[in-house]
C-alpha cells in the first residue's frame, strides 16, 4: 500500500503542476496531509473519512509501517518541496 499511495500522490501533484487550471477545491484521504499537498494546488481542503480500518492495531505494527510510509515519502517530499511523513493516523484537517 506504501509504494501505490506514494506513487499515487506523485503522479497527481505531476499532473496537477502541468495543469494550469486553477482548482476549486482538494480531496485527500484523511491519511494525507492536505495542508502540505495544498502548498502545491493552492486550493480549500476537503478531507475525506478513511475508513480502511475498522480495528486498532497493535503499536509495533503501526510503527513499523509509519516508518515504510516515511521512507517511501522521501522521493515525493524532495520532488516537490513537502514534509509528508507518518500517516497512518488521520492526519488532515480541512478548510471545508
Amino acid at each position: 500500500m506504501c509504494q501505490t499511495m506514494t506513487r499515487s500522490l506523485d503522479a497527481i501533484l505531476t499532473e496537477a503542476l502541468k495543469n494550469p487550471e486553477k482548482y476549486d477545491y482538494l480531496v485527500v484521504d484523511s491519511l494525507l496531509d492536505g495542508n502540505e499537498i495544498n502548498k502545491i494546488i493552492k486550493a480549500p481542503v476537503v478531507v475525506a473519512i478513511y475508513t480502511g480500518m475498522t480495528a486498532p492495531l497493535p503499536p509495533e505494527i503501526l510503527k513499523a509501517y509509519n516508518h515504510e510510509i516515511s521512507k517511501q515519502m522521501i522521493p515525493v517530499n524532495k520532488k516537490f518541496n513537502l514534509n509528508m511523513r507518518d500517516y497512518v493516523i488521520m492526519h488532515s484537517s480541512g478548510d471545508i
